[in-house]
């Protein structure tokens, strides 16, 4: 429940870490921009942000977090949220994944809109084999769902319209460190406990359709 402000407490040590190692490194050299991807490991680094043309990419606000996520949420974020606000003031530029997230960072934080930039995370399409598609193939397409935090990312979404509408005709493989608790389904994988860039991972994409 976060009563002990547990993420609060995490995302400090890990700013703190992250600042210790960007003064270690600024000290040999001096960057065109800064850019730090999350501002989970940026609440820190405000003195480095205003010092540098910097950039902060981010996929979500704890703003946004705070609204989504039970009591008492809404006040073990604060401080977050203050640090955050520092954070994205003392910046030149702020990336969003999302217009979602956009909007939260300059309606929930007072950020000029020209400031904050939408671009939606790329597919490395290098790593997929569009070769296999121009021949006959008695494969059924396969679909890809990775989301760690799988109710958030909409895996439940995803799995009730693939079972409704896709589970006689498609394939699916759920990626996720979640515990779900599912009946055996036709056509559904799922890799539980899966690390981002492992050997298993990696073949799984480079299967995909």
């Amino acid at each position: 429940a976060d009563y002990d402000f547990s993420r609060f407490r995490t995302e400090v040590a890990n700013s703190f870490f992250a600042r210790r190692c960007l003064e270690r490194h600024l000290k040999n050299y001096q960057p065109h921009v800064l850019h730090i991807h999350t501002q989970s490991i940026a609440l820190l680094a405000a003195p480095l942000l205003r010092q540098f043309p910097s950039v902060i990419s981010i996929d979500i606000t704890a703003a946004l977090l705070a609204k989504a996520h039970p009591f008492p949420a809404h006040i073990t974020y604060k401080p977050i949220i203050e640090l955050e606000r520092e954070c994205f003031d003392s910046a030149a530029h702020i990336i969003t994944w999302s217009e979602w997230a956009r909007r939260s960072v300059i309606d929930d934080y007072n950020i000029s809109s020209q400031k904050v930039t939408t671009i939606h995370p790329f597919i490395p399409l290098e790593i997929f084999n569009f070769e296999s598609r121009s021949k006959p193939s008695k494969s059924k397409p396969r679909l890809l769902f990775v989301g760690n935090d799988f109710v958030r990312k909409g895996g439940e979404d995803v799995l009730a319209v693939f079972l409704e509408e896709f589970v006689e005709s498609c394939e699916i493989d759920i990626v996720t460190n979640a515990s779900i608790e599912l009946p055996k389904l036709p056509n559904v994988r799922i890799y539980q406990g899966v690390r981002p860039l492992s050997p298993e991972l990696l073949e799984l994409y480079q299967a995909a359709d």
